[in-house]
């Protein structure tokens, strides 16, 4: 992160992606971390195929239900090794929450306030 970065404020971090496959447990797509290098947000994949997006130091998972699915049911968006366009946003709340979203390829595909 620059120095001048501001974490409670907006602010989108986004990438193109082109993995040759799902990534190792702990290894990350892309990611953002402080100067000490504290982690701030990590999009990685699980062990089972799925994107997964990790938020602050004790790599906090997205919970289940923030997925967004078709006829309210949730899931999880499986992980491929084509070319991926992936955001997500931050919203500042207050000084103690915050909303996360997670696009993949232009669509929303998870919301959580943490």
């Amino acid at each position: 992160v620059f120095p001048g970065f501001q974490f409670l404020t907006d602010w989108t971090v986004e990438a193109w992606v082109k993995p040759a496959a799902p990534v190792a447990a702990g290894k990350c797509i892309f990611g953002l971390q402080t100067l000490s290098a504290k982690n701030l947000l990590t999009v990685t994949s699980t062990s089972k195929g799925f994107w997964e997006v990790l938020y602050g130091p004790t790599l906090q998972p997205i919970k289940y239900t923030a997925w967004i699915g078709q006829g309210g049911q949730n899931f999880m968006i499986k992980y491929s090794a084509d070319p991926h366009h992936v955001a997500v946003s931050h919203t500042y709340i207050n000084n103690v929450q915050s909303k996360l979203q997670l696009y993949v390829n232009g669509t929303l595909q998870a919301g959580w306030v943490v």
